[in-house]
């Protein structure tokens, strides 16, 4: 149980650690640091789309390929970006091996069994790890470049409903607290551990860990109303900060567009 605790710590540990990672890099004066959310949220948005709507591997590759000079050129370490970069859109394509092989089309090679697998069963793969690849890259770098109050802001200037981003901006700070709550209770608890704990009391403090959060986050909830309510809150969100558009997200923005458009001609 002592290592179970412990290996749910590191978890934890490593999720807080990697969001205090994400706000230093958003701060650096990388490319991407310099464009204004908005123009980010937007770049990342023509990019997806246009990964879902080429239906050539070659062009998908080159797609795939090009967040990793984006990411350089941010300031992101590789090592950050190779985790989502390689892990995510394999996990999809290891959800798609069926296709492989109920994809009807030429034989390929032929399995024992009397599977087979077929060149249209691997195209459809291919295609949809590159996608989701592509797609998933898009939404890292968006998210490691950007900071969580000013994609809020760019949200909220492209015309998203006030109370979807109170929902959103509430529900990232509830995480971040509850990840800060679990880490402080696992903690205490494994100081406390001393020696091997029984198959009956491992399952006792799981269970007396699961209770005490969730009560703990009940409480905060009213806790977090209350405090909003006292200090005026009218149901909309608001920040002082106010984003600017200026020459290099204009000349993004046409880059960007002549590359997607570019991309859809090369991948009909």
């Amino acid at each position: 149980m002592k290592n179970a605790l412990a290996k749910t710590a590191r978890t934890v540990s490593a999720s807080l650690a990697f969001s205090l990672a994400a706000e230093t890099t958003a701060r650096q004066g990388g490319l991407f640091q310099r464009l204004d959310a908005r123009t980010k949220l937007l770049s990342v948005l023509a990019l997806v789309l246009t990964a879902n709507l080429v239906h050539q591997p070659v062009v998908l590759v080159f797609l795939y390929a090009a967040i990793l000079p984006l990411a350089a050129a941010s300031r992101i370490r590789v090592r950050t970006l190779a985790r989502f970069w390689l892990g995510i859109p394999l996990v999809a394509a290891l959800i798609g091996v069926p296709a492989l092989f109920i994809t009807p089309g030429p034989t390929l090679y032929r399995l024992t069994g009397g599977l087979a697998i077929s060149a249209t069963g691997l195209r459809s793969v291919t295609l949809l790890y590159l996608r989701v690849g592509t797609s998933a890259s898009s939404a890292i770098l968006l998210a490691l470049t950007t900071r969580w109050h000013d994609l809020l802001h760019a949200l909220a200037r492209l015309g998203m409903p006030d109370v979807l981003l109170l929902a959103l901006g509430m529900t990232y700070r509830y995480i971040y607290t509850l990840l800060e709550l679990t880490n402080d209770m696992l903690t205490a608890r494994l100081s406390r551990s001393v020696g091997p704990l029984s198959a009956s009391k491992q399952r006792q403090v799981q269970g007396a860990l699961a209770g005490t959060l969730l009560a703990r986050s009940l409480d905060m909830s009213g806790e977090v109303y209350l405090a909003m309510r006292s200090r005026g809150f009218s149901g909309r969100a608001r920040t002082l900060q106010r984003g600017r558009l200026q020459w290099l997200d204009l000349v993004w923005g046409v880059g960007l567009l002549v590359g997607c458009t570019l991309a859809l001609w090369m991948g009909r």
